[in-house]
């Protein structure tokens, strides 16, 4: 890093002293667009019985016959963390984990620690369970001015490079925590995409905080731990974010491309083969078979099963997929076209689990 790049946070001039305080200036840049959400959700009344009740009645201490009470409903309250990625002058954008507001009846977010602010409520405008993103309008009480955070760009991470993860964690507050990018391209069962793994501690109420580098761009959302460990986290990459944005902003979901067939890696190189294609679907109707080995997509190669899936649903609704594949010993190139993708989001592993509720 240069004294240019360290002058978009310090105009000190001094190049050293800007290496020292690096994450000082990401932490006093980014913390003003992260956000605390909270959640509530109605849970169904309970029904009281003593254990001498052998009807649905109760006896009061006058002997007289009275149905069973029902408790007041409680409601439930999760902690997680979001990012404001738009800011008018009376409203904004809040970027999070849909696991941090799935199943709410209402959300709020609170902008810092003080108890003096109130929380100002939000309101869901998309969510995309598959890529676990959640796009929420919050309309700040007491004039609050919001600040937006920069996107940048995951796909020019490297491993080994220095990122910030800032949150909630178990409920403290805005906090933030250091480290480097571990690897990219991670597979997590039952997720989707490819995730940055980064050895930033990450902790419950981190869900749905920013991740980001020394140019204090978010570069990824924190999104889940592994469970049999510490110093091993994901983020989703901020390029697969904003691919999506779009498509919430105009129609609060996101549709993706599919062609009908179930993928398996091939023995010895891990490729994709084609273990299942499903009747009536895109795949089926352009030729493809079981035991194809995929290779390319539209020129581009496929490396693994995960590679595939990318790339088929990141493909337009209608846009035709030319598909070279191997079967056996024979290449082919098969012109499949993409139709939307049916919901087939999986629960997460129990190794791998959502780190925010």
């Amino acid at each position: 890093m240069g004294t240019a790049h360290a002058e978009a946070f310090n105009n000190s001039g001094n190049a050293t002293g800007d290496l020292q305080n690096i994450f000082v200036n990401i932490a006093d840049h980014t913390m003003p667009s992260v956000v605390n959400i909270f959640t509530t959700k109605n849970m169904p009344p309970r029904r009281y019985r003593t254990p001498d009740d052998f009807f649905d009645f109760w006896a009061d201490p006058r002997g007289q016959a009275r149905e069973p009470r029902n408790e007041a409903i409680p409601r439930t309250m999760a902690l997680g963390t979001g990012f404001v990625i738009e800011a008018g002058e009376h409203e904004g954008l809040i970027l999070t984990n849909n696991h941090v507001i799935e199943g709410a009846d209402g959300v709020m977010a609170k902008f810092t620690e003080s108890d003096a602010e109130s929380e100002s409520p939000a309101t869901i405008i998309g969510t995309n369970p598959e890529l676990d993103i959640a796009l929420l309008r919050v309309h700040p009480k007491g004039g609050r001015k919001l600040h937006a955070v920069r996107l940048g760009d995951s796909d020019r991470l490297k491993v080994g490079e220095w990122i910030a993860a800032l949150g909630n964690p178990f409920g403290h507050g805005h906090s933030v925590s250091h480290g480097i990018v571990s690897a990219k391209a991670r597979a997590l069962p039952g997720g989707f995409g490819k995730y940055l793994q980064v050895d930033a501690p990450i902790n419950p109420g981190n869900s749905g905080g920013p991740l980001v580098d020394l140019n204090g761009e978010v570069v990824g959302i924190n999104n889940a731990i592994d469970a049999r460990g510490p110093g091993i986290g994901f983020a989703i990459p901020i390029n697969d974010v904003k691919a999506a944005l779009p498509q919430l902003k105009a129609n609060g979901r996101v549709e993706r491309g599919y062609i009908g067939i179930g993928i398996a890696p091939h023995a010895g190189d891990g490729l994709p083969m084609v273990a299942q294609v499903f009747p009536n679907a895109p795949a089926s109707r352009a030729g493809l078979k079981t035991r194809d080995v995929i290779t390319k997509v539209n020129g581009e190669a496929v490396n693994s099963p995960n590679d595939l899936i990318g790339a088929i649903t990141h493909l337009g609704i209608g846009q035709t997929a030319k598909t070279e594949i191997n079967r056996a010993g024979r290449t082919l190139i098969l012109e499949v076209k993409v139709s939307k993708r049916p919901d087939m989001r999986q629960a997460r592993a129990d190794t791998f689990p959502n780190d925010g509720d």
